[in-house]
């Protein structure tokens, strides 16, 4: 249902737009491409079945919850375990087609018992189930911290979306007493969540015996600690500068130049940025990306994102680049994975990936 809403707003959009119907005719398929690479295939009764017994409920201030999946239920002894893997979907919302395929690579490991597994839904009203009670809604910009609540447009809401991971996380180490690591993995527009939280969040301080990981599975952008973006040569040589032409390009998520959403979640007006570097270089964090993801599936194209590259796979090369040419970085790694494209369940289910799924 929501990829048909999407679908229509994007052909009502063009419509006004443009009276070409070829126009019309390509943006359907490539939103149907699109659609493809974030959904998966009809599910059976089996999987059906798997998904009811793992609906899981999340806690927040105010009577609030958030609504995911857990294979809590199947964690006989919450002492053997020391990894949990907590997982952030994309922008269709949908945490269900993230948990299947995530679980089967456990059992395939024989590890489902053993890693504790989390995934996170930041709904809206169409991806809301009905049965949920004070279920935390948010707008288009929970991928970056924004604040949500029983109206996501409500502008008194006080649960930040990195908030709201931040006390998921706390619970985990309250329910797992001997947990060693959390994995944060996200994809596309969990991705993006996952990138900024890893820089804005403070968990990390609040559980010193837990080490963090984050996997950002092909972000449509990142964010730059300074001002500088990519830009390559007639020979083809990358080198990093300040663009011309692109006011307003560093502005928070895309840099640290301070917006009012910035300035909300950190508490403060944001005059030093010594701090927020040094997250940069402390985060241990690896950008995953199928090698074929070139095209403009789902991808941000505007001013702001387009001063990163031209699409996914390349944007984060030359992040990470960035990263080593500039700060000399060694925590940041780009994980390439062969042959595939944006689709989720490929990427997660790729043998590149299976590292982030053991029990250590």
């Amino acid at each position: 249902m929501v990829v048909i809403v999407n679908l229509l707003k994007r052909i009502r959009i063009m419509l006004q737009r443009s009276a070409l119907p070829c126009v019309v005719v390509a943006l359907v398929l490539g939103v149907l491409g699109a659609a493809n690479a974030q959904t998966s295939p009809a599910k059976n009764d089996s999987d059906k079945n798997i998904l009811a017994d793992s609906e899981a409920v999340f806690p927040m201030d105010d009577n609030l919850v958030l609504r995911g999946y857990s294979n809590r239920h199947r964690i006989a002894y919450p002492v053997t375990v020391t990894h949990a893997v907590v997982m952030i979907h994309g922008v269709l919302r949908n945490p269900d087609n993230y948990y299947l395929p995530a679980q089967r690579v456990l059992e395939r490991k024989l590890l489902f018992t053993k890693v504790a597994l989390i995934f996170v839904g930041f709904d809206d009203h169409d991806s809301a189930p009905r049965k949920v009670q004070r279920l935390a809604l948010f707008g288009s910009r929970w991928k970056h911290g924004d604040f949500g609540g029983l109206n996501p447009d409500d502008p008194n809401n006080k649960l930040s979306s990195f908030g709201a991971m931040d006390r998921i996380l706390l619970d985990l180490t309250e329910t797992y007493p001997r947990l060693k690591r959390i994995t944060l993995i996200g994809h596309s527009a969990g991705a993006q969540f996952v990138d900024r939280y890893s820089v804005l969040s403070s968990i990390a301080a609040k559980v010193p015996g837990v080490r963090f990981r984050f996997v950002a599975l092909a972000p449509s952008s990142v964010l730059y600690p300074s001002e500088l973006r990519p830009e390559v040569g007639k020979e083809g040589r990358l080198s990093f500068s300040i663009p011309s032409g692109a006011h307003g390009y560093n502005e928070y998520p895309y840099g640290l130049s301070p917006t009012p959403l910035l300035e909300r979640m950190v508490g403060h007006p944001v005059a030093d940025h010594t701090q927020m570097v040094n997250k940069f270089l402390d985060r241990n964090i690896v950008f995953a990306v199928g090698t074929l993801d070139t095209t403009s599936d789902y991808l941000d194209q505007g001013r702001s994102a387009n001063t990163q590259g031209p699409n996914r796979y390349t944007r984060l090369k030359y992040f990470v680049e960035f990263l080593k040419t500039k700060y000399h970085s060694s925590n940041t790694r780009l994980l390439p994975i062969a042959g595939v494209g944006h689709s989720s369940q490929r990427l997660i289910r790729s043998r590149e990936m299976s590292e982030f799924f053991s029990d250590h």
